[in-house]
């Protein structure tokens, strides 16, 4: 007996569009994976992806340096051990990374935060979107 969607459950019925492109999207990044890695540039792409991750969690951290340092109340929260060093030195860990990876595969590391560079224009397109359609339910009021 074949497959059918009436055998799923009624949740998932019911969100089969998301789960749809959940699938979809799973299944071509896996193939863009497999591809890269049969053709001996599973390397490159681990480099675009690794390098410019560790370019956002290196500012991430030190973003909750500059907003701990910033906030109003600091005893507010809670204390950490090692704060503010520890933060510091994984800042410090996370530039010494991405530099290494720079020098190490420059035109590698450009194409990676080129990729992520490409990501802000559609970031603001869709960031301007999202304004317009909540204001026009305001604007009727």
């Amino acid at each position: 007996m074949p497959w059918r969607k009436t055998h799923l459950p009624p949740e998932v019925r019911r969100d089969q569009q998301k789960i749809s492109r959940a699938g979809l999207r799973d299944c071509c990044s896996s193939r863009l994976v497999l591809r890269a890695h049969a053709h001996g540039h599973f390397q490159q792409l681990f480099t675009y992806v690794i390098f410019t991750a560790w370019i956002f969690y290196g500012l991430t951290v030190a973003g909750v340096i500059l907003l701990r340092r910033r906030s109003i109340a600091p005893l507010a929260g809670f204390r950490t051990p090692g704060y503010p060093w520890v933060p510091i030195a994984f800042v410090l860990a996370a530039a010494g990374i991405t530099l290494s990876t720079i020098l190490a595969d420059p035109l590698h590391a450009a194409y990676g935060i080129a990729l992520v560079l490409i990501g802000v224009p559609l970031y603001l397109l869709f960031q301007r979107n999202r304004e317009k359609s909540t204001a026009e339910p305001n604007s009727e009021q």
